[in-house]
């Protein structure tokens, strides 16, 4: 079991971390979002406590805030767990995604001011000069920075929506996601129709053509849903013949 210690030189300045939870916490989705941990597993602090080197409390303190994100399960007396998985779960967060990350680009889209635009440029330039490097030489670690500018891009589409509740509702989603298309094990960036998608929806929304640009996002979303539940159904399938 390969073991991450976390010590003070976590916490210090420029380490991106606030305190050594927080740093647990980073791990702990990083792995549950790629599917290294899996729905429904136990999370035993005897095992983290070796693997991670912290104390139990800080332990505690790193999955409550996954707890707080949907990303782990805490039970009263019994510990904590990896999220379950099920199709109507993902269902469920696509129908959200769809009501919820639509009306924060709406209102992006309406009160963006020159700023925004430039920043919804450069997340778009940096997605697609990563999609250019991912077709000449594709590796995990290019996917992996793939799923963040990808994230960054919808971040910066909605980014001026007004409401700081309201992107961190669709970043918990977004995540959720991203946890269901691993678990599928959807290649990011390989569906043409998803990435096809991306510079129609930047240009619209920078015309600052609301309908145009929500419909864009809508069949963006449906088409992503199908291709994962798809693919999530395919492998639970797959596990039960196994069984």
């Amino acid at each position: 079991m390969t073991t991450e210690r976390f010590d003070d030189a976590d916490v210090q300045e420029g380490s991106g971390f606030a305190t050594i939870a927080d740093g647990v916490a980073a791990t702990l989705r990083s792995e549950i979002l790629t599917g290294k941990l899996l729905p429904a597993q136990r999370l035993r602090f005897e095992d983290m406590r070796a693997k991670y080197r912290v104390g139990v409390g800080t332990l505690r303190e790193a999955l409550l805030l996954l707890s707080g994100d949907s990303l782990v399960q805490a039970f009263k007396q019994r510990g904590f767990r990896v999220a379950p998985a099920s199709i109507a779960d993902l269902i469920d967060i696509f129908e959200n995604l769809k009501l919820i990350e639509i009306d924060a680009l709406r209102r992006s889209v309406t009160a963006g001011n020159d700023e925004w635009e430039a920043q919804l440029l450069a997340a778009h330039h940096r997605m697609v000069r990563c999609e250019k490097r991912q077709a000449m030489q594709g590796s995990a670690e290019l996917d992996r920075e793939w799923e963040r500018y990808h994230l960054a891009f919808h971040e910066a589409l909605i980014a001026a929506c007004g409401s700081p509740r309201l992107l961190r509702i669709c970043v918990q989603l977004r995540e959720q996601a991203l946890r269901y298309r691993h678990l599928a094990k959807v290649p990011p960036a390989q569906h043409p129709t998803l990435t096809a998608d991306h510079l129609p929806l930047m240009e619209a929304a920078l015309a600052r053509d609301v309908g145009a640009a929500c419909a864009i996002l809508l069949r963006h979303f449906d088409v992503t849903e199908r291709v994962i539940v798809e693919g999530f159904a395919g492998k639970s399938v797959s596990k039960k013949r196994a069984r």
